[in-house]
């Protein structure tokens, strides 16, 4: 009789064992699976943007292992000086063609990107008139067609300066915001020093705008953030950055021909 109590004590015992172990597996495993799961959430576009990454890095003959935001400026100086190069050529005799590496490089990313989706398709919000509309936004060119497609129809405001386009967004929620990468800001100490600029970043960009965002209460979070930056990698650093904080941006290469609103000016 003995024997048997103890036989039933230590199947009780071993019974007891097992469903610990059992709990531990199922709750490693739902850990990893929360793990994963928010690794696919963080990282939606990571894999798009490290080859980006490397193929600027090939063309301009960078290591990998700079700073992407270093990357991202070198970027847009190369894009600017081959279409600078490209206006030159044009306006020289016979409009002859340069051998030079950056315009070689611009005229593939216009190819790579393909025919653009008119923007009031990918953003039919726009299409209601009287919405507050936030540009960050450096070339006096493109602030011209922002203003020609919305100036009339739309509260516009427009900067070129990371710190107007934090007081921009802090003094009224937007509807929407505009945001390009290279703005070539330097930033004054104390904004360089409140965003936690790294000393060796010559320029503020338009990921510090976006950097803010994370700041704001979310009632107070712009409604729609389009990325419309030529640089594909501060586009993709910009973008990754908005998912992460929850914000569902808008990828919409900035096109001059683009007439979704009709002209008002």
């Amino acid at each position: 009789m003995g024997n048997h109590k103890e036989d039933e004590c230590l199947n009780v015992v071993s019974g007891w064992d097992a469903f610990q172990k059992r709990k531990r597996r199922l709750l490693l495993e739902e850990r990893d699976d929360a793990r994963r799961s928010e690794k696919r959430r963080t990282s939606v576009r990571t894999p798009g943007f490290l080859e980006q990454l490397a193929s600027v890095c090939r063309e301009l003959d960078l290591p990998l292992d700079e700073e992407p935001r270093e990357i991202a400026h070198a970027w847009g100086h190369a894009l600017e000086a081959a279409r600078a190069e490209e206006k030159r050529a044009a306006k020289g005799p016979g409009g002859e063609q340069l051998d030079f590496k950056g315009l070689s490089l611009l005229r593939r990313v216009e190819q790579e990107r393909g025919p653009l989706p008119i923007l009031d398709v990918l953003v039919p919000e726009l299409r209601a008139v009287g919405k507050r509309i936030v540009v960050l936004e450096d070339k006096q060119s493109r602030l011209d067609r922002f203003s020609k497609w919305f100036g009339a129809s739309h509260d516009l405001v427009q900067t070129k300066v990371i710190r107007d386009g934090i007081e921009l967004l802090r003094e009224k929620r937007a509807d929407f915001l505009f945001l390009d990468f290279d703005v070539h800001d330097p930033g004054d100490s104390t904004l360089r020093e409140w965003l936690d600029v790294h000393p060796k970043r010559k320029e503020l960009d338009g990921l510090d705008l976006a950097s803010y965002i994370k700041k704001m209460p979310l009632k107070s979070r712009p409604g729609t953030v389009v990325v419309h930056s030529r640089n594909k990698v501060g586009a993709s650093m910009m973008t990754d950055f908005l998912v992460k904080i929850d914000m569902k941006p808008v990828n919409w290469v900035f096109d001059y021909d683009w007439t979704g609103v009709k002209d008002q000016i």
